[in-house]
């Protein structure tokens, strides 16, 4: 395969012991937001679909402030607050059911009923977690071309691999047995390593052994939460879209 900026994107990030799909998609959004900030902010496309999903998600808008885009959010969240009032607007009273009456009797606490759109819940998915989910795929397609390349298979034996939720993904996406077992023989290895520095930190919070110097188990525990949860940031997405997400991507 030709080498390519994802291809070294990916070997640098294993080799900074850092799950490379993870890394990949952070990146991306973080670049996806600075275009959205300083050149799309105002393109219809990008406003009506954040409209539609009451601008990003949790994490995401605070990613968002973080990276200082004060003059995007105010644009931004105007519009969205605008769309918001709309629907406001539009809710009507709802008078209790049977049911909602009994419970009111029986709890002392009223169940507020009205017609209209459910606020909690946009109409789409925030777009900075489908363009991260976008990112993840392509950088899992990558990744297993890459195992071709006899530095990055290297790099890749001699590191962590991927966290365990993109392993999950990458072993469904094998493109044959080889690479399957592969994966899979290497995350074992891998997680029992993990595993035994654990223990050793077990081991030495023991009075009798903590004069014990530290070894390779230092920042095992760092470690371990990174591989099983992913790096900072990227888990945790509602990646199941809403029903027009799902249904605007099989017209």
């Amino acid at each position: 395969m030709g080498r390519d900026n994802l291809y070294y994107d990916l070997l640098d990030a294993i080799k900074r012991g850092e799950c490379p799909i993870c890394s990949v998609a952070l990146r991306t959004v973080a670049s996806w937001m600075d275009s959205i900030s300083y050149e799309s902010v105002n393109d219809p496309q990008v406003r009506d679909n954040l409209r539609a999903s009451h601008g990003f998600c949790n994490k995401h808008a605070y990613q968002w402030l973080e990276q200082r885009h004060l003059l995007g959010t105010a644009i931004i969240y105007s519009d969205v607050l605008e769309h918001i009032n709309e629907d406001l607007q539009q809710l009507e009273y709802q008078k209790q059911d049977i049911i909602a009456s009994v419970s009111t009797f029986i709890t002392g606490k009223r169940i507020s009923e009205y017609y209209g759109k459910d606020l909690a819940h946009p109409r789409r998915l925030c777009p900075a977690c489908s363009a991260q989910a976008e990112a993840e795929e392509i950088a899992k397609e990558a990744l297993l071309a890459s195992f071709s390349e006899k530095e990055f298979r290297s790099a890749y034996e001699s590191s962590l691999g991927v966290c365990i939720l993109h392993l999950q993904s990458l072993l469904r996406s094998s493109p044959n047995k080889h690479t399957f077992q592969f994966l899979k023989s290497h995350s074992i290895k891998q997680n029992n390593i993990l595993r035994k520095q654990l223990l050793e930190i077990i081991r030495k919070h023991d009075y009798r052994f903590r004069a014990e110097p530290i070894t390779e188990e230092r920042g095992a525990d760092m470690r371990a939460i990174r591989h099983i949860a992913g790096e900072a940031g990227t888990r945790g997405l509602d990646l199941d879209a809403t029903q027009e997400d799902h249904n605007e991507r099989h017209r």
